[in-house]
């Protein structure tokens, strides 16, 4: 791998380079060999076990949760798409619940990434209960008691995007 950098990379940078230093390529080229393979040789692996607690518990969270996005929306396609009274308003809302429940639950994998992983991983686990779980509620029952809640999970998935500024 790095026989291929050096000929692709290193070789006519180096060219270039010494038409204005003027100096020989045989020294600069042993220096820029060790440095090629000290930079690709030497990344370090990340797994699961390296990950802090709280991040891996959001990552487990992200995984229930798109594996639950998916059952939701295959229910929505093969069931209640097809019930007979369903309308057409419950048929959108419970895709938009799923929509953003799915999107949401992607965005929990990237928890571990920012610099808070416990605030955003918070933010975005309750915007997705009570935004997503109260458009389901109500389309799937057609009873609107928890629909309140629904701006509150939405400013939850808000701060939770904007948490990954802090």
């Amino acid at each position: 791998m790095s026989d291929i950098l050096n000929t692709i990379v290193v070789n006519p940078v180096k060219k270039i380079g010494s038409i204005f230093t003027g100096s020989s390529s045989s020294k600069t080229e042993t220096v820029e060999k060790v440095i090629i393979k000290h930079e690709y040789e030497k990344l370090p692996v990340l797994g699961f076990k390296n990950l802090a607690k709280s991040s891996r518990m959001f990552m487990r969270l992200a995984a229930l949760s798109g594996a639950a996005a998916v059952v939701a929306s295959a229910y929505g396609s093969h069931v209640f798409n097809k019930r007979q009274e369903t309308t057409k308003d419950m048929r959108e809302l419970y895709f938009t619940a799923q929509y953003y429940h799915l999107v949401h639950s992607v965005a929990l994998l990237g928890v571990p990434f920012v610099s808070r992983p416990k605030i955003t991983g918070l933010l975005l686990s309750s915007g997705i209960m009570l935004f997503c779980g109260t458009m389901y509620y109500h389309a799937l029952t057609k009873d609107n008691r928890l629909r309140f809640l629904t701006p509150y999970g939405g400013f939850c998935l808000i701060a939770g995007w904007l948490s990954v500024l802090l």
